[in-house]
This record gives structure tokens, sequence and C-alpha cells, in this order.
């Protein structure tokens, strides 16, 4: 016991892994998420003892997430899992490419995860950049990807300028690129257009509020 709580010992493995249904594991982060900002998380092993289990026991995440890169966003966190638990591919305004297409495929058709979620976060400052349009670098190929939301929002005011340091507009920007990426992962890959066919994967799009914690799927 540690401050009246059970110690959890074990990790996520390859049984559970194949009975959860994808309902099951979104249902999973959804309660991980409210201990996370209940600010009731599960008291574990240390890191150290669960990653040297995970390395004889091998990895069966139950989900793969695709988050921004944010700092203030952390899946693992925000959703009270541990090492070995989820996958987790992060890049600003987690974009899909070629590279994370591939690695969707890999935690899906070949790891076994069974709900791919696609996570912006509020207070974006990609998305502040994105939409100011003051790009320079290599930065410039991946703001192209999060231009098409900009211009979604932006229909959907007519004749207003968008106020890029108004924290709804760029709230609405991230969600609606969430959309889009969601949009390019199923196009993209073959392989999981049939997993989602067959109800093998799930896919969903979320939203982290940085100021209560709490994530918003859809």
């Amino acid at each position: 016991m540690k401050n009246g709580k059970n110690i959890t010992h074990c990790l996520f493995d390859a049984k559970q892994q194949r009975m959860m249904t994808p309902d099951q594991v979104l249902q999973d982060l959804i309660d991980g998420n409210k201990r996370f900002y209940s600010n009731n998380k599960k008291q574990r092993s240390s890191s150290l003892t669960l990653s040297k289990k995970a390395k004889n026991q091998g990895q069966f995440p139950k989900a793969v997430i695709l988050a921004c890169m944010d700092s203030r966003s952390v899946p693992e966190i925000i959703f009270d899992q541990e090492i070995a638990d989820i996958f987790t591919l992060r890049v600003a305004e987690n974009i899909t490419n070629d590279d994370m297409l591939a690695s969707l495929e890999y935690a899906t058709k070949y790891a076994g995860s069974k709900l791919i979620v696609i996570m912006g976060h509020t207070y974006c400052n990609a998305i502040r950049v994105v939409c100011e349009g003051n790009l320079s670098g290599n930065f410039q190929s991946l703001a192209h990807a999060i231009e098409p939301a900009v211009e979604m929002i932006k229909k959907q005011n007519p004749g207003k300028q968008l106020d890029c340091n108004d924290d709804n507009t760029t709230k609405d920007i991230a969600m609606q690129n969430v959309r889009n990426m969601i949009s390019r992962v199923i196009k993209g890959s073959n392989i999981i257009q049939t997993l989602l066919t067959k109800g093998t994967i799930k896919i969903v799009g979320a939203l982290h509020d940085l100021e209560s914690g709490v994530v918003t799927f859809e």
C-alpha cells in the first residue's frame, strides 16, 4: 500500500489487448483522463521497474495516439497511462504525413492496437503562427498541412478578419485540423480503411483543454 492506495504492478499484456474492443479502449482512456483532471491518478510501481518488466514481456499497446509535440500536453500523463500501455506519435499540430501513416499502420495491423486517436489541444502556438501567416524555414512545409483548417474556419466567418490571438479561434482551428487529419489517415491508408471496415479498430478525434485538463472526444 502507498498513501492508502493499491500499487499497480501489472503491464498491459497480449491477452488484455486481444480481448478489448475499440470502444472499451476508448472508455479506458476517458476514465484515465478523468483520474488525471480529478488528481486521482493510479499508484504504480516505479517506471524503471515496469520498463524492465516490459523488456521481457514485450509490448502490446491498446491504442496509438497522434498528438501535438506541445510540452504541456503529454498523452501518457493526461490519460493516466504507463510504460507500454499506448503508442504515442508526436509532431507539431498532430499532422499526418507518410511516416505517421506508416507508424499508425504498424501500431494497428502489426502490433494490435485497437484505437487511433488524433489529438489536438487548446492554446496551440503552432496554430497561431500558421493563422498569422508568419512562416519561415522548414516550418512552412508543415504549415501547409494546417492551412486548410484555417481556411475552413475563415469560411465559417465570412467577412470577418480572424483574430489569431483569440483562444476560441485557435481552438476551432485546432479541432478542424484534427478532423482534417482523420480524413487524411483514412484516405491515405488502405490498411487502416480495411481494419476500420472490419471493426477491428476505431479512429476518433480529441481535443485536450490545457486549462481544465479535460479531453473531449468526437
